[in-house]
Parts: structure tokens; sequence; C-alpha cells
């Protein structure tokens, strides 16, 4: 989906944005040294991730790019990612965990993945890029990390999804109701984050979503309570398009350690001004076909992750965010048109992968040097294109190429999506009093305008015509045309086509 923005007045970025985006950057690799205090600071920092809310291990220093932070806190992070025997596990540093106000470029969180699962080096950087596309999203690079003295190798460096995140994304002070949601043990307990309701007391839900505010359980309920009865109501919960945009991309992308696979998890909830619950995807680094499991059977085959149905999951209760959305016949259009417009932008050519191997010669050497990693250099290279085999993560994952190019052939002649849907062409927009859009539509039965003042607003919707009566030429010629009032100030707006059987 493509939104155009009207402006007249300067925009500017602060300073805090820009320096996030600086320690971000695609093209900058970060070094990182931490220096600790103990000899034995592994099995210290293996003791503290067993411990009940997995407290920081103080060090004496952090390093970052040269600028050198005392008594910081160091965590290991992360769920199938971690494992005691692991030569390189995820980590979260914590600048300001003593010294507050400790921050680098006015960043506290450092959250670094160890690059589990994935050969390539490249599918959580690459599949955030991606998704940035369509929802608000981290930034993601890389880091050179060093582990008391010694070289620890290539790690993924993430945005943290806090506060000021939401901040910088949403428009409000960041104190909303925000939840993290990722159930404590998604194995044993077989507890997940799936949004459905289950019980009106919120400590039934205790170890399933992790609150981040000083609010919400209530909130996050009567989300859960309208997605599993009162689905018809969903727009007034949920930012609907948001919520689309996360199925389409985890679907695409096989990206199953998700709120689409076996564990519903790995996504934020933040409720922004008006009262809707804005979903965030979090943890990319088995993205691409890297986390086979479904359901709780057994772990699919790199065949069924090519063919995964683009309506997987639309008949499971237990999936009330597909299940109850995607029955809406409307949603269902946008849900598909969404997955093409993914599919057409990122994967009708071989662009991703040369993508991927521009980020691969950005760390190349490094990678190389890397003696700590899961795979070998060559696999670093083969998994661009082939599947690896190995005894790390779940024994195979899936050569980018290889899923990506059949899966587009695949889902681009599924019955869901080979419906030929409208085609929008030549949008334009005068100002004059008036914001008038127009734009050549072809096999549609209605077209819409949807606009809005303020990023942080819910679209309006407006029917276009093509009567020769609203900025749109003659009638009957195929053009369509529509206006909305201009404040001055801002605008944006995008068009949405449909006809009986698929929507753009």
């Amino acid at each position: 989906m493509k939104i155009w923005t009207l402006t007249i007045l300067l925009s500017w970025v602060g300073m805090s944005g820009a320096a996030a985006q600086s320690f971000y950057d695609i093209n900058t690799i970060q070094e990182i040294k931490v220096s600790f205090y103990q000899s034995n600071w592994q099995h210290l920092l293996d003791s503290l991730k067993n411990e009940p809310g997995e407290p920081y291990l103080i060090v004496p220093s952090v390093e970052v790019n040269g600028v050198v932070f005392d008594s910081v806190g160091v965590k290991y992070k992360g769920y199938s990612s971690y494992d005691p025997d692991n030569l390189k596990n995820p980590l979260h540093i914590e600048l300001n965990h003593v010294k507050k106000g400790q921050t680098y470029q006015g960043i506290e969180d450092i959250k670094l993945s160890n690059v589990f699962a994935d050969p390539t080096f490249v599918r959580e950087v690459m599949s955030y890029e991606i998704l940035r596309k369509y929802m608000n999203e981290p930034l993601a690079n890389y880091a050179k990390v060093w582990l008391d003295g010694e070289y620890w190798g290539v790690y993924v460096n993430v945005e943290s999804i806090n506060k000021k995140f939401a901040r910088k994304h949403f428009h409000t002070d960041g104190d909303n109701p925000f939840f993290k949601c990722n159930p404590i043990d998604v194995v044993s307990t077989n507890e997940h984050s799936n949004l459905v309701y289950e019980s009106a007391d919120s400590a039934y839900y205790y170890d399933r979503y992790e609150l981040r505010s000083d609010y919400g359980w209530a909130e996050l309920l009567t989300l859960m309570d309208t997605l599993t009865n009162y689905p018809h109501r969903a727009h007034r919960v949920v930012d609907i398009d948001r919520a689309l945009w996360m199925l389409a991309f985890n679907n695409v992308f096989v990206n199953l350690d998700s709120y689409t696979g076996a564990f519903a998890q790995n996504y934020y909830l933040y409720q922004d001004k008006n009262d809707r619950w804005l979903p965030v995807v979090w943890d990319l680094n088995m993205s691409f076909g890297a986390f086979p499991l479904l359901d709780g059977g057994n772990f699919l085959t790199v065949q069924q992750m090519k063919q995964l149905d683009p309506l997987v999951q639309d008949d499971n209760d237990f999936r009330p965010l597909i299940k109850n959305l995607l029955e809406n016949a409307i949603y269902k259009k946008m849900y598909l048109a969404h997955i093409r417009t993914i599919l057409q932008e990122n994967f009708s050519s071989l662009n991703y992968k040369y993508r991927a191997q521009q980020l691969q010669d950005l760390i190349d050497a490094f990678v190389q040097a890397d003696s700590k990693k899961f795979y070998s250099y060559a696999d670093f290279h083969d998994n661009i294109d082939e599947t690896v085999f190995s005894s790390s993560a779940f024994g195979y994952v899936p050569g980018l190429t290889d899923l990506m190019g059949n899966r587009y052939a695949y889902l681009m002649n599924h019955p869901a999506l080979s419906p030929t849907p409208p085609a929008i062409s030549n949008v334009a927009d005068l100002q004059a009093g008036e914001v008038y859009v127009a734009a050549d539509v072809q096999n549609a039965a209605t077209v819409t305008l949807f606009f809005r003042y303020d990023s942080a607003e819910i679209f309006q919707s407006l029917q276009m015509w093509d009567d020769g009566q609203h900025y749109d030429g003659a009638a009957g010629d195929g053009r369509y045309g529509q206006s909305f009032p201009y404040n001055g100030l801002v605008g944006q707006y995008y068009v949405f086509a449909e006809n009986a059987n698929a929507g753009m």
C-alpha cells in the first residue's frame, strides 16, 4: 500500500531521532566491548538467566564505539536462541541500570541477537528493513562484540521496543497501556499470547503477557473479549490495517515464531490515543522459514513451508486475530491485497537476493573471523540459495531464494490470490482549499479514498466516483476522483479499490 503525504510546513527530526538512526545505521558496524569483574562471568550470566525476573549482572564497564560507560547491567536474553551450552548467547545491555540517565546517543537499552538459526546473518536485518515499509518497526544493523577482551563475533543490533519507541512512532507520552506478548514458558505450560478471552480475571494471563506500563490489564481484557466474542467491533479496539500487515508479513515470510505460528508470540501491543491497540512485530531472527513449527505437531518440511497456505489458521479458534478478522469479507480482501503487495514489491525479482548479498558484504570478514558462530563460513554464503543442515536450531534452514522464489510462484497462483484485482495508476492530487485526489482504476466495483490529517489519527473514508463531477475527468472514462478538506498543514491518503473477488 502506498500512502501519499501532503505537507506545506517544514518538518524536522529531533536530535534523539537522528542519534538513534546513527546507532542503527545499516552501513555502520557498531563496536561493543564488555568487561567483567569475575572470570566466571558466563556461569554468572547463566545463573541469573534462570532466576525470577532474569536480573542483570553489574559489570565495571561497557565501551560503545569508543565511549566508555561504567557500572552497566548485562544479562542474557532470548528463549530458543539462548542455551547455557551455546558459545554465543544473545545479550541485553542496560547502560542506565545503575547510573540513571547514562545513555549512548540517547539510547539506554542495547539488544544484541546472536544470529541463532540463521547461517546468512541477514534474516533479522532484512526482515525489519522490508517490514518497515508497511508498519512502525525497530531499526536494526550489525555490531562486533568483545566480551572480557575476546572477540565474540558479529551480533545483530536491534532497536528496543520501549516507551521511547512508542513516543517516537505513536504520538503519545509513551505511558499508555503497553504489553510484550511472550509467554514465560511456551513449551511446558502451553500458555500462549493468542488473544483468546478465557477469563475475566487478569491474573489468569500474567504468564502470557508482560505488562510494560503502569496499567493496562482491563484494556487488554477488553481487546481479547472483543476479538473472541464480538469481532464485529474489532475496529474499535485494534488498528485493523496494522494487524493485517503483521499477519500478511508473517505468512509471506514464513515467520512462524510469531502470532501465526505454534506459540502465538513475539509481538508487542501499544494502545494509542484512539483506544486502539497497535501491534509491533518483534524477534525476526527466524523469519524466512528458520522456525518450522506451525502447531504442536511435526516440523514443517521445506516443501511445506514453500506452500504454506495464505489463509493458514483462518479456522483456528485459538488465533482470533486471524480467524475472526478474516471472516470479514473486506478485511480478507485487504489482507490478501497486503500479501500481493509484499510479494510484488519485494519478491517479483531477485532484488532481495542482491540486498542479502549487500548486507553480507558489510560483515563478511568479521563473520569469517567469528569462531563462535553456529554455522560455517561456507554455510554463511550457501544459505542465500541452499538449505543448510546442522545440529543447531531445528536441523535445517531453508535457502532464502529457494524458499521465496518457490513461495512467490505458489502464492501468486493460489486460488485466494489468483482473482484479478483492480489496477490503480496515475494517482494525483491538487491542493486548492480542498485536496482533490484522482486515480485511473480498472476492474473495480468500488473505489475508496482514505484520508487523515495526523499519522496518529484514524483514517476516514469517502467513496470515489467516475461521474465527471469529482475531479475525475469525463464520466465513465475510468478515472475516479474525490476530495477532502485541506487543513493547511499536513494530510495523508491512500486509495483502495475492490471488486467481487479481490482488493488492491
